[in-house]
Formats: C-alpha cells, structure tokens, sequence
C-alpha cells in the first residue's frame, strides 16, 4: 500500500490523500482501523482509498489502513497525521519606536489561526 508515509495537515484547511494497492486481484477497498486512538477528526476515508476532508483538531492520530482485495485477502499499514494549528500573523509586525517620558500607544491586531485571540507581554 502506499504511500509510506501521508503529509501534515491544517485545522481548518482541506486535506486529501489518495491511498493505493498492488498485488493480489482488484478491485481494493479501503477502511480506516483506529484501534487505540481516534481517527482525525473532520476527515474520513472512502472506500477507493481517498482520505479526506477538513481538520477539526490539533493533535497526532494514529490509525491503520486497511486494504481488502476482491478475493477477501487484506493488507495493513499504520499511519501517524500530524494535524497542526493554521498559521496566526500578528500585525504590524514592527513596532514603531517610542520616547522616554512620552506616553506610548499601539494597537496590535491578529489574523488567521482559530478562535479568539489574546495578547501578553514578555520579556
């Protein structure tokens, strides 16, 4: 089955993966086997293999595919996806300088990423 491997995904950002069989006798069926962990969330596999959809979590999942030939024989491969969070850009991304003794003000804004955003400061 390949791929070996699948690439990262994004929250919020639509994914697709093909999956594909050799050997045995077509045609293949897909399932997606998640025995310990949950499947990525937002995402399901079809039955010709495509992996798909829109990431609703962050996080590593691991799960199994799992290919059946026409004669009923099967084939195995686990897999880990890597769910990440959607890119946050924080605006302006310099700060104009200010002045000793001189009151200072400047409003900071955020956008993409998720959800609400708060700010801090540190050192």
């Amino acid at each position: 089955m390949t791929p070996p491997v699948v690439p990262n995904g994004t929250v919020g950002a639509p994914y697709s993966q093909t999956y594909s069989a050799s050997g045995g006798a077509a045609p293949y069926s897909f399932i997606l086997r998640h025995d310990a962990s949950p499947s990525p969330p937002g995402l399901s596999l079809s039955t010709n293999g495509v992996l798909s959809g829109t990431p609703t979590a962050v996080g590593a999942f691991t799960f199994d595919v799992v290919v059946t030939d026409a004669n009923g024989c099967t084939g195995t491969r686990n897999y880990t996806l890597n769910i990440a969070c959607p890119a946050t850009t924080l605006n302006p991304a310099t700060l104009p300088n200010g002045a000793t003794g001189t009151a200072y003000s400047q409003t900071l804004t955020a956008s993409g990423g998720a959800g609400v955003y708060t700010f801090s400061v540190t050192a």
